[in-house]
């Protein structure tokens, strides 16, 4: 009982021998125990030892009078002697020592709060859908650029993740820029930015000179999703919409650009 529960302060016992006895004595006063004996021969100076006793007594009484199993029958009213209340205390013996209560029969009806938010997040992660974003150390991603020099986007290198969806991007330079999993694309992989980001050989081009570039397979001009606008992309925008609204029959490629791909879906809606 001691290397479980850990030494008494305080041990309060009747005058049997073996409480009395030198090698008891000796062990109490070694481990700091304060050894306190009733009066003898009156056993209501340990009322609480005594009337522990008398109730054990009746337990076994009904166990035999019932035919049950002694032992069984005692391991069951001590599983609900220690989760009951103490009319003194206000608390139940298991709450007292261990600072929780004994997990019962009756305990499953009542809603267990740590097992109901863990099936909560168990449903939204099955439930969730989507594509795995995780991206390892080495890999080329297109950076979101909040400097004011530069395009939008800019090509960089994972080299450490900081977090569950942070990372430390190498943009060259000994420069490095910390961005959430939201504010990277990698390169290697389609995603669904693919129609609203620039390729990495698109931004090198806009970087340097922003221009219309014809479409690959077609005599149309686009204009690239990231160039800033002037007169002259101003009328290459009409031109997309007018070419878009002429070609309306035929779906566009799926290298157009964004503002191209939606004067397609306008002109479709025209037409019905």
């Amino acid at each position: 009982m001691f290397a479980r529960f850990g030494l008494p302060s305080q041990l309060v016992t009747d005058n049997g021998p073996p409480f009395m006895s030198i090698d008891f004595k000796n062990y109490c006063k070694k481990n700091c125990i304060r050894h306190v004996s009733s009066a003898p021969y009156r056993p209501q100076a340990n009322g609480a030892a005594e009337n522990a006793v008398k109730t054990i007594k009746k337990v076994i009484k009904r166990a035999v009078f019932e035919g049950e199993d002694i032992l069984q029958a005692i391991n069951r009213f001590l599983f609900q002697y220690r989760n009951c209340e103490h009319a003194t205390t206000a608390v139940s013996p298991a709450v007292a020592l261990l600072g929780r209560r004994l997990r019962s029969r009756l305990d499953a009806l009542r809603p267990n709060t740590a097992e109901v938010v863990r099936r909560a997040q168990y449903q939204q992660v099955a439930n969730s859908g989507g594509s795995d974003r995780n991206i390892a150390i080495g890999d080329r991603v297109l950076t979101r650029n909040y400097t004011p020099k530069g395009g939008k986007w800019r090509e960089g290198k994972i080299v450490k993740k900081t977090g569950p969806v942070s990372y430390r991007v190498s943009m060259g330079d000994g420069i490095e820029w910390k961005r959430h999993i939201d504010q990277v694309i990698p390169t290697n992989r389609k995603s669904r930015y693919s129609l609203s980001r620039p390729s990495i050989s698109e931004l090198k081009e806009t970087e340097e000179t922003p221009h219309l570039r014809p479409d690959s397979g077609t005599d149309d001009l686009f204009e690239d999703a990231t160039g800033e606008g002037n007169d002259q992309d101003e009328k290459g925008s009409s031109n997309i919409t007018d070419n878009a609204e002429r070609n309306s029959s035929s779906p566009p490629s799926p290298s157009v650009s964004a503002r191209a791909l939606r004067a397609y879906i306008r002109a479709k809606k025209k037409e019905l």
